[in-house]
């Protein structure tokens, strides 16, 4: 097992730009000559043909040897590679992208770093869609979170004053990508505890019972990480799930006033309505077996909060 860094946190030890050269030499040194260079591959320059596929997770114990006392430059060369990597597509269902080894490595490297978290959190989940990969990473900052595992109290209160919003980021994978209501639960109410945040997290914890309910929960939870400054990227991807959950509440709204009317015909109620699509154009027809609204126009993953 890893022993922490003196200062708790390898980010906060002392980065010359001398060490950063003699880092460069020896590196460069031992991937000519090391039986794992093809292993430490993933500290190379990210390119737009590279297969965007993870691959078998350097151990963190050999990370530390091979980086010849040089580990907060190794967690730093992670990282920057990670944000070069042109690669931000959603990845097959099942997979990881080839960041996802990267930031596996440099959170077990520095797991004080709430940066890391963060960044990992919304790369993989958000952008890349890979909702398992996300889940591992902020597991293990919710641990952390729970057991206070920092160094110091001065040093969470200094470098993890927003780790309500890193429960808040695993409360969102686990509705949105995994489906995981108990662990979205767990971490809104956990969140609920912390310093500064939002004083609705904790009954909305308490609506996940419900399907209407989740679906609520989903809304608000995008609200609140649409309201942060995030980048490009990050934003345009959380824009495209908020419409997916306004047609995903439309669909709920529809379906309970079609109950209520006692309708014999699902298309007759449209009719007299005057409704003959869904907000993005979908066509619409009742699944009589479900008891559910169909509808052409895609929501992605968050129909589940619907349909289920």
């Amino acid at each position: 097992m890893l022993k922490p860094a003196p200062s708790g946190s390898v980010k906060f030890l002392v980065r010359a730009p001398a060490n950063w050269l003699k880092f460069g030499f020896i590196l460069a040194l031992a991937l000519g000559v090391s039986p794992l260079s093809k292993r430490l591959s993933i500290l190379s320059p990210a390119l737009p043909d590279q297969h965007d596929q993870a691959t078998a997770p350097l151990v963190p114990q050999a990370a530390q040897i091979l980086s010849f006392g040089h580990l907060p430059a190794l967690v730093d060369s992670l990282l920057l590679r990670v944000l070069a990597d042109p690669a931000i597509g959603p990845v097959s269902p099942g997979t990881h992208p080839a960041s996802f080894t990267a930031l596996e490595l440099a959170t077990q490297l520095d797991p004080d770093w709430f940066e890391l978290y963060w960044i990992s959190g919304n790369l993989l989940s958000v952008i890349r869609w890979d909702g398992r990969g996300a889940g591992l990473i902020l597991d293990r900052a919710h641990d952390k979170i729970r057991s206070n595992q920092f160094p110091t109290s001065e040093f969470r209160e200094s470098q993890w004053p927003q780790a309500w919003q890193l429960e808040l980021l695993r409360g969102y994978n686990a509705l949105f990508e995994l489906q995981d209501f108990e662990a979205a639960r767990e971490s809104f109410a956990t969140a609920a505890t912390l310093p500064g945040a939002y004083s609705f997290l904790k009954p909305l914890s308490e609506r996940l019972a419900t399907r209407a309910g989740k679906i609520e929960v989903a809304e608000r939870t995008l609200r609140s990480l649409l309201q942060r400054k995030n980048p490009k990227v990050v934003q345009t991807e959380l824009e495209a799930r908020w419409r997916e959950i306004q047609l995903v509440q439309w669909l709920l709204r529809l379906e309970e006033r079609f109950l209520e009317s006692q309708a014999p015909s699902f298309e007759g109620f449209l009719k007299k309505i005057a409704i003959s699509s869904d907000p993005l154009g979908g066509l619409l027809y009742w699944d009589a077996q479900q008891k559910r609204i169909r509808t052409s126009s895609p929501a992605g993953k968050l129909l589940r909060l619907y349909l289920d």
